[in-house]
């Protein structure tokens, strides 16, 4: 998975791997890419009051989601 924060959050809203105690705290611009398909990969997001703009972007290995250009 690919995430881009497009917004600075003041709320905390960081992103965490609750395996490996690693939070990754939103700002403008940074670009986070994890692997998603693992029980060691479980993560979540902290709970926040504010507005919040990621864009996800799921990557993918599997040949039947192919892109036909």
């Amino acid at each position: 998975m690919t995430l881009i924060y497009l917004n600075d959050l003041n709320d905390n809203g960081a992103l965490f791997f609750e395996d490996s105690g690693i939070q990754i705290v939103p700002k403008t611009g940074k670009l986070v890419v994890f692997e998603t398909n693992g029980k060691d990969k479980s993560h979540g997001i902290n709970k926040v009051k504010e507005e919040r703009y990621p864009m996800p972007i799921w990557l993918t290995k599997d040949p039947n989601y192919k892109l036909v250009w």
